[in-house]
């Protein structure tokens, strides 16, 4: 994605990386360089990931003259609103930030673990569980027992 810089060397622009996974870019010109501003945000109740953007400045004639690379972790949303986080930085350029006309952006989705394993360790951690269930002695198992009132899960 691409956008041209407008006369005061400012731009915005928004990237979907999936339903209810976004990034807000914005650029603005300084006397040495450039502040890149990017906000993700993850909306995703289950789903969390490691976004990533690389922001390339550009010379009228295509050339680069400037980049920098942002990644963050965002935890999914649990049901409540959705996640934010902000990254800004200033790039320095040694050309005349006004020859600095477009800013390239290369947005990514970096996964520590893939989604499929999560869901599979999940999935087996189940399993265990109800195979442990379903082979109890019902005397031990009872809701009379106080230790099985509260189960605490760790977050």
């Amino acid at each position: 994605m691409s956008i041209q810089l407008d006369d005061s060397g400012s731009g915005q622009i928004q990237h979907t990386y999936q339903d209810k996974q976004y990034a807000y870019c914005y650029i603005s010109r300084s006397q040495t360089g450039f502040y890149i501003r990017i906000k993700y945000s993850n909306g995703k109740t289950w789903d969390g990931d490691h976004f990533g953007c690389i922001v390339t400045l550009q010379l009228a004639d295509g050339s680069p003259a400037g980049a920098a690379r942002f990644v963050a972790g965002m935890r999914a949303a649990l049901g409540g609103h959705a996640k934010e986080r902000e990254l800004t930085t200033h790039v320095e350029v040694m050309r005349d930030v006004r020859e600095i006309t477009q800013a390239d952006f290369y947005f990514f989705i970096e996964n520590k673990v893939h989604d499929k394993e999560v869901w599979r360790a999940l999935g087996e951690a189940l399993q265990a569980a109800w195979d442990a269930y379903k082979d109890r002695n019902p005397d031990e198992t009872s809701m009379d027992n106080p230790m099985l009132r509260t189960i605490t899960l760790p977050m």
